[in-house]
């Protein structure tokens, strides 16, 4: 039997899920700093195909930063290091409207849904397995979102010294996942992890997505 979140959005919704279901037909992307290539259009046009009925919104400005995150923002813009902002304009995102957040090289195959966890999952990059950034899912203005945002609050200099996915798995694994690939709850934070084939890759049967790695973070 398929699990919720590989089924279309008119699958298995019940009054008691009804609210992080319409939340879930929200999809919003970040593309700033350079002009976006046209891989990445063209990927686009093929997930809004996919993801017919999804609103879909391109983050392409600073409207969502509240004043206490401008530092970061204007640091980060220093080093061109534009990856960095899409990191937390994603957050951003996800706390004001929650849905979905996905990378620009990102190919959906499937609808994604939730019922109201924060959901992520697992990548295998090179060989290293650690917590996926390229696809979030959450209600707004969920817990372990602020959480994530608590972290820009620090030296931005400290935060750019390696991705987002060796600190995040590194505050998972201190909430008590196992960085292992395995699909997990870790109910401390309300986080459900899926291995890595749901949303990265390979693609597989079981797979909403693949994360292509286009290195967009080096324009």
């Amino acid at each position: 039997r398929q699990r919720a979140y590989l089924c279309d959005p008119v699958v298995g919704v019940n009054e008691k899920n009804l609210r992080p279901y319409l939340q879930s037909m929200i999809l919003h992307f970040v593309w700033v700093g350079t002009e976006m290539p046209e891989r990445e259009k063209t990927l686009w046009q093929r997930n809004k195909e996919v993801l017919e009925g999804f609103e879909i919104n391109v983050i392409q400005d600073y409207k969502l930063v509240p004043d206490e995150f401008m530092p970061y923002i204007r640091y980060v813009e220093s080093t061109k290091k534009w990856a960095f902002i899409s990191d937390i304009l994603k957050v951003l995102a996800l706390k004001k409207f929650g849905g979905w957040v996905s990378d620009a090289d990102v190919e959906f195959f499937k609808k994604p849904t939730f019922t109201g966890e924060w959901v992520s999952g697992f990548e295998n990059w090179r060989g290293q397995i650690l917590a996926n950034t390229a696809v979030w899912g959450a209600p707004p203005d969920h817990p372990f979102t602020n959480r994530l945002l608590e972290t820009y609050k620090k030296e931005p200099s400290e935060i750019i010294k390696a991705p987002n996915t060796k600190w995040i798995s590194d505050l998972l694994v201190s909430e008590g996942a196992v960085i292992n690939n395995q699909e997990q709850y870790i109910k401390s934070v309300d986080v459900r992890l899926y291995p890595h084939e749901v949303f990265c890759g390979p693609k597989s049967e079981s797979s909403v997505s693949v994360h292509h790695f286009n290195g967009s973070w080096l324009c």
